[in-house]
């Protein structure tokens, strides 16, 4: 009797359940040190072998959910009334891109009819009767405006929501609510907020808000328009500080941090001048000064750098860079990496912009070499490169267009071929490399129909084993007369969800 293996789903399956779970937590955990909020592809793989693996995919593919349109916004609602079960899975929900045509047929008529009426909005029409439903949701995100003081109040009753996520950057939309309700806002997190001169928020205004205990994740500093910065001011809870660095001195920041112990990420951004004139940020005055001494500070831009706190360290200054933002402008620039190398060990996000470069070229390999310099590098984004690599005249990652002879082919699907051939090599080259990202943009020629620009953002996910899968936020648009053939376009990803064409 000639022997046979057992299937990979048999021997799947007779796996007790509780290891099953570990896999299936295991899946999530992966996700959640790369701040992803969608399930692994290796989750919904697991939920389809069978209904019994379903069932414990379940909690992993509904904790959190994305609502695009108020339709399903109302199926949700319809699903919960007949599956309580179903309900109780959800932990979180997204709704900030959440379309509604409903607020937008009331806006075209207020707008038509000139009258004063109040716009309609699906938060308080639809959320209040959907909430109880969701017995252990935790924390819901969705734009400030669809906030009312008896929305306000249904978030402050449900025993299970802690978090409230809105942008609201002005506080245009709590102020209104602070004389509209009397309801408690200490569920409410407000990303960020913008203070644009003199620290704004030394305001009786914010003040009140603040008594009614929302709390506030990010401040972004846009205008230090005094040496004292923001004086005594606390804010509970704040986790991201951006700076818009100026010339004034920054003598306030040590106390500034010290007074807020949930303060874990500094980012400042600003021009030479400006990191010249401030040696009290360490890191910045160090890198300006080894580009002056190399001769680079007119090659390099340093546009932006975050710190993230350290246990150990006692001053901000001994907090490690962990995100750089470079402009280049020169072939020669690139070797400015070097020197961030060894400021900047624990980098994990850079981004690097070549929009100044002006069609100079620089060897591949360089740009290779010097992104793999860095041992703890995530995630790396490559801005308008495409058009500065030199290369091979027939480099080997273009042999699959031979095939495609026939068409027009175009600079975007050239681009694409090359930027995907650079990403594997990097992942390659550099082991803790997850994602690369590229932006780039170009313009495709027709004899007797012009120009047709196209554009990319790509983003390529690094697999345990260095394979490469395109991330379903990725963007690529192109005209429709340089469209692809089906093999060329499967090869490089290009999907209806990820591509779009235009006459």
């Amino acid at each position: 009797m000639p022997f046979s293996l057992p299937s990979p789903a048999n021997c799947l399956l007779s796996l007790p359940v509780e290891l099953l779970l570990i896999i299936v937590g295991f899946s999530n955990e992966q996700n959640r040190r790369r701040n992803l909020k969608t399930p692994t592809p290796s989750v919904f793989a697991f939920s389809l072998v069978c209904r019994h693996l379903r069932r414990l995919c379940l909690a992993s593919l509904f904790y959190r959910i994305r609502i695009a349109h108020t339709d399903q916004l109302k199926g949700l609602k319809d699903k919960c009334l007949n599956d309580a079960q179903f309900g109780s899975l959800i932990r979180e929900v997204d709704l900030t891109h959440a379309y509604s045509p409903d607020e937008q047929d009331s806006l075209r008529r207020i707008i038509m009819s000139g009258s004063g009426a109040e716009i309609y909005r699906y938060g308080p029409a639809l959320l209040p009767a959907l909430l109880p439903l969701l017995a252990c949701l935790e924390r819901l995100e969705l734009p400030a405006v669809q906030i009312n003081g008896d929305l306000l109040a249904a978030f402050h009753s449900h025993s299970t929501l802690r978090t409230v996520a809105i942008d609201d950057p002005h506080f245009d939309i709590l102020t209104k609510l602070l004389t509209t309700s009397s309801a408690s806002m200490s569920k409410i997190f407000v990303c960020s907020a913008i203070s644009e001169t003199s620290f704004g928020l030394q305001t009786t205004r914010f003040d009140s808000l603040m008594s009614r205990g929302f709390h506030l994740s990010r401040l972004i500093v846009q205008d230090q328009c005094t040496i004292d910065g923001p004086g005594p001011l606390v804010i509970p809870g704040l986790e991201s500080l951006q700076i818009e660095v100026q010339e004034e001195p920054f003598t306030w920041l040590q106390s500034f941090v010290e007074r807020h112990v949930h303060l874990h990420v500094v980012k400042f951004s600003g021009r030479h001048s400006t990191w010249i004139q401030n040696p009290d940020i360490l890191f910045s005055s160090q890198f300006v000064g080894e580009l002056e001494t190399e001769f680079l500070h007119l090659d390099v831009d340093l546009i932006a750098f975050s710190i993230r706190r350290d246990g150990l360290a006692v001053s901000f200054n001994q907090w490690p860079v962990v995100d750089l933002h470079l402009d280049l402008r020169t072939a020669e620039a690139f070797s400015a990496l070097k020197t961030a190398t060894s400021l900047a060990p624990q980098l994990s996000l850079m981004i690097i912009h070549t929009s100044s470069l002006n069609r100079v070229p620089f060897q591949l390999e360089d740009l290779i070499s010097y992104c793999s310099l860095f041992p703890s590098l995530q995630r790396l984004e490559l801005y308008y490169v495409h058009k500065h690599l030199l290369h091979e005249e027939a480099p080997p990652w273009l042999v699959p267009l031979a095939s495609d002879q026939h068409r027009s082919i175009s600079k975007c699907v050239i681009a694409l071929f090359t930027l995907r051939w650079l990403a594997a090599r990097l992942a390659q080259r550099s082991a803790s490399l997850d994602f690369i990202h590229f932006t780039d943009y170009g313009m495709d020629f027709s004899p007797g129909y012009g120009h047709y620009d196209w554009d990319i953002q790509v983003t390529y996910e690094a697999g345990p084993r260095r394979e490469l899968a395109i991330r379903a936020t990725s963007k690529i648009v192109m005209a429709n007369a340089f469209k692809p053939s089906d093999d060329i376009a499967a090869l490089l990803s290009m999907t209806p969800e990820n591509t779009r064409y235009y006459t």
